[in-house]
């Protein structure tokens, strides 16, 4: 034969070779006559352009919708309630798909209220969850499916710039106070928008115009995201 048909013949034997024993090993799973055959994930093309994973021996559909990468999560609310999927199990919790533009992330103390030791004792792969969002990050959403006493306090929703309230400071920097105005999420007053001559000193308390547990009188002077900033002047 020619060198050209002998390297083809070649090229199809091995494919041959190489495909059976997969076409088989797909079909014992898909059975589930064969228990001691392991189910692992693998990403086939259809789902990979999806970020989608499917599982071995399940027949791959095009029909399986995209998530839906277009939600922003600066947009989510802190208790807002979530539905997603489990795409990967780690030591400390488990990766979340959302239909988010990030990823979701539960860690193992947010799955129960008692302890848990192992993930997998729990959770597995490709589980539907119904979660809460507990904290969004630059990087992800951090969910939770405990019910937690924070998600009971005031809405960033409800607030508005402009709204006059009152509140306890919980921290401070040398730069900013953080006040508890009974939201979600402490309030960010930077010494810009306090009064002349506030002094902010955390390591010397005497030399510090606010202290911490003080009660001060603060207005809403933007609310973006989960991101709460007030001031102390007249808006």
């Amino acid at each position: 034969l020619p060198r050209k048909s002998s390297f083809a013949m070649l090229l199809l034997v091995a494919s041959l070779v190489m495909g059976i024993p997969m076409f088989f090993r797909d079909a014992f799973v898909a059975s589930r006559s064969f228990p001691w055959v392991s189910v692992q994930p693998v990403v086939c093309c259809n789902h990979r352009a999806h970020g989608q994973k499917r599982m071995v021996g399940r027949r791959c559909s095009t029909d399986v919708p995209p998530a839906a990468s277009n939600m922003n999560t600066e947009e989510l609310e802190i208790g807002q309630e979530l539905t997603g999927r489990v795409s990967k199990l780690l030591k400390t919790g488990a990766l979340i798909d959302l239909g988010l533009d990030k990823e979701g992330f539960i860690h193992i103390s947010q799955v129960r209220d008692e302890y848990v030791e192992d993930i997998n004792e729990v959770l597995e792969l490709d589980q539907q969850l119904s979660v809460r969002v507990k904290d969004v990050t630059p990087t992800q959403c951090e969910v939770t499916m405990r019910n937690l006493p924070r998600f009971e306090k005031k809405k960033l929703s409800s607030l508005k710039v402009g709204d006059h309230l009152t509140g306890t400071v919980r921290g401070l920097t040398g730069r900013a106070v953080f006040v508890d105005v009974g939201a979600v999420v402490d309030g960010y007053l930077p010494i810009e928008q306090m009064g002349e001559g506030v002094v902010l000193n955390r390591y010397h308390p005497p030399a510090s115009s606010v202290l911490k547990g003080d009660e001060i009188s603060v207005q809403v002077l933007k609310v973006t995201g989960n991101r709460l900033t007030f001031t102390q002047k007249e808006i």
